[in-house]
């Protein structure tokens, strides 16, 4: 992974950064937010492994 970014970690691929942004956009306090988004990531870096056929 690169650097760490206005508060979260990157990752250079952008389908995955755009999630991680996503997320970290998300008020702490929208737990409801937290886990819709918290969910896209997971589902988005699966679907990357799975490109990489893992």
């Amino acid at each position: 992974m690169s650097e760490v970014a206005v508060g979260y970690p990157r990752s250079d691929d952008p389908v995955i950064d755009a999630a991680l942004a996503r997320l970290a956009d998300v008020a702490d306090s929208d737990i409801d937010g937290v886990l819709t988004h918290a969910d896209e990531v997971l589902t988005t870096l699966r679907s990357r492994l799975a490109d990489l056929g893992g």
